[in-house]
């Protein structure tokens, strides 16, 4: 999906990559906080179930809104940045789980 944003930001808005690099930093740091939050609630809790629908809520929630504002509802890079910022904590927390199922020790 970042691929595909970026490219939004360049051709559809016309950033530059250095702005694109800029508009994508939130994302990434939201991806490590639900990587880091996924963890704690997966190690102080014991399950990953629960977590992991919820991450992939999030994830799609996330998807959605970026669908629509990149273009469907309105063209908005503030609404995109949010978008896959919502995105990126679920994309982080269903890593986690992916680690915690294959390697349970």
């Amino acid at each position: 999906m970042i691929f595909h944003v970026s490219l939004f930001y360049q051709a559809v808005l016309g950033k530059s990559a250095s702005e694109v690099g800029f508009w994508l930093i939130p994302s990434v740091c939201s991806g490590v906080v639900g990587s880091l939050f996924g963890g704690l609630v997966i190690q102080a809790s014991g399950r990953y179930y629960w977590i992991t629908v919820a991450a992939y809520v999030t994830m799609v929630m996330g998807m959605l809104l970026t669908v629509f504002e990149a273009g469907v509802v309105e063209k908005s890079a503030v609404g995109v940045a949010m978008g896959t910022v919502v995105s990126a904590v679920g994309n982080g927390a269903c890593h986690v789980h992916v680690h915690v199922h294959v390697n349970p020790s």
